[in-house]
């Protein structure tokens, strides 16, 4: 698959609370903060919705499994996030998450220069990610579709096994982001 690279970030905000990437087609059965209609079983007992299980990640991203297929939850309090192709081949992208961030700099900056980092930057999270269906979803945890109360960002990411590696702080221009890698696992 190839797909259009464009110079604008699709950005994700919401009030904090961690961030989903999930296949489009399981985004129906994620419940946000309100009661799952779904017959979910989770591993605390103070757990009553899936947000609540999405902030019981630890570390800065983590696995769950949503139905036959897997979501990724980047964890903390996000109030900003997005997803940035690295390339037109849908084998790999960045997942960006804001620290701070200079409110009058240029989406294709933030692009050029998350684009151009070393992968030697990067440190390995030992987490693999697995998607079904090329089409993804990132959102806030809280969120519920289809009648979404935030923006959803939508994106292609080619079927297949993805290692995932962070940058916990990378600052330019009076930004600073954690960045997330998925590379396609061959």
């Amino acid at each position: 698959m190839t797909i259009v690279l464009k110079n604008k970030i699709n950005w994700i905000e919401c009030d904090c609370g961690p961030h989903i990437i999930l296949e489009k087609r399981l985004s129906k059965f994620w419940g946000g903060i309100e009661d799952v209609s779904h017959s979910r079983t989770y591993n605390f007992p103070e757990i009553e919705c899936d947000y609540d299980w999405a902030c019981e990640i630890e570390g800065y991203v983590g696995k769950i499994q949503i139905e036959d297929g897997e979501g990724i939850v980047i964890s903390e309090d996000i109030c900003k996030s997005a997803w940035i192709p690295l390339d037109n081949s849908a084998d790999s992208g960045i997942l960006i998450v804001v620290n701070y961030m200079n409110e009058n700099i240029e989406d294709s900056i933030i692009i050029d220069k998350i684009r151009e980092i070393n992968e030697n930057e990067y440190t390995n999270l030992d987490v693999t990610f697995t998607t079904k269906e090329d089409t993804l979803c990132l959102f806030a945890a809280t969120d519920k579709g289809p009648n979404w109360t935030y923006k959803v960002n939508e994106f292609k990411l080619n079927v297949g096994s993805y290692k995932i590696d962070m940058i916990e702080k990378y600052n330019f221009n009076g930004c600073s982001f954690r960045i997330h890698r998925f590379t396609k696992i061959k």
